[in-house]
């Protein structure tokens, strides 16, 4: 009796430890889904599956493209992430692809970044993927992605429009397919980017909208016509965002003050053109009468035949002059005053 007595205050000791250092947390942790090369196809080397954690990059060269390419993930050198130098290389290379289609915005470019870098190196991978290895097991065959709708809609909207000047079409009549830019729309853009026999992409990629922000890549991005640190805006060519609009009240002006027209005209540029018209009427009546005046005093007559309207649009002494001064001074022609 008293051998089973201890028994049982043994076990309960055990129990009581094992809840103090249990941490809850620890039930939760996230650890990458597929890490390192296993297989290397004949267009794209395929990673192998595995449920480690993960760990530091040693390789420094693919630091540095790692911190150019994927920076909000990766920190300081010793972040940890879920991918081996091989990993980054082939992420490097298959995103120079894509390069040649969207740099003309590389605000485009750097919402494209956050999804393709968190697919390749994200530290909490199954937190929002899950990897599916081929029948031998050998190298992963299949991604599923759970991602957030809204960041697939934004960035879609920030590349959209962008032109290939060597072809005058949109880069979406390649980046999205058979859709083309014309039947492209968000979610067939990001279906085509995981399609199995897509050459852009290593393996098949399946995108799942998925409504529990906790379980799913979520990102905001900025659009077309904002720029990130380090970059600039895309250009009106590539993002009508970015292009000046004339719409709206002028500035100054209350909301939903309309400016004043005249029929058809502006009232702004109606009013300008009266105001200089004017002018000019005004001025040429002064120095009509100035002339006159000056030529009784000097007891001229007019040249019969010749009327004082056109002698004064091209003969006035004092205009001659300064012409003849100008153009003989710049050598265009000889006159003697």
């Amino acid at each position: 009796m008293a051998q089973g007595t201890g028994t049982t205050i043994a076990q309960l000791l055990v129990m009581v430890v094992m809840v103090v250092l249990w941490d809850p947390g620890q039930a939760q942790d996230h650890h990458c889904v597929m890490y390192d090369v296993c297989r290397q196809g004949p267009i794209h080397s395929q990673n192998c599956p595995t449920t480690e954690p993960p760990k530091p990059l040693q390789d420094r060269e693919a630091m540095e493209v790692l911190r150019r390419r994927c920076g909000f993930l990766f920190p300081t050198d010793d972040t940890p992430v879920c991918c081996a130098a091989s990993q980054v290389y082939e992420m490097d290379k298959n995103f120079q692809q894509a390069e040649g289609l969207f740099s003309r915005c590389t605000t485009c470019l750097t919402n494209m970044l956050y999804s393709i870098c968190s697919l390749a190196c994200h530290p909490e991978q199954s937190r929002f993927m899950a990897a599916y290895p081929d029948p031998t097991e050998t190298y992963v065959e299949r991604v599923e992605y759970r991602i957030e709708r809204q960041y697939v809609e934004d960035t879609y909207e920030s590349c959209r429009g962008i032109v290939l000047p060597s072809s005058g079409k949109y880069a979406m009549d390649v980046g999205c397919g058979f859709w083309e830019a014309a039947g492209c729309t968000a979610e067939r853009w990001f279906e085509y980017m995981g399609a199995a026999d897509n050459d852009f992409v290593p393996f098949e990629i399946n995108y799942l909208y998925e409504e529990d922000p906790e379980r799913r890549f979520n990102q905001a991005v900025k659009p077309c016509s904002e720029a990130y640190d380090g970059s600039y805006a895309c250009s009106c060519v590539d993002c009508e965002a970015s292009c000046p609009t004339t719409s709206g009240p002028p500035d100054g002006a209350a909301d939903g003050e309309a400016s004043f027209t005249v029929g058809d005209l502006n009232g702004v540029t109606f009013t300008v053109a009266v105001v200089v018209g004017g002018a000019g009427l005004v001025g040429l009546a002064v120095s009509l009468v100035a002339e006159r005046r000056r030529r009784r005093r000097s007891g001229a007559q007019s040249r019969p035949g010749h009327s004082e309207v056109p002698q004064f649009l091209g003969g006035l002494p004092a205009v001659n002059r300064a012409l003849g001064a100008f153009f003989t001074r710049w050598g265009t022609c000889t006159y003697t005053l």
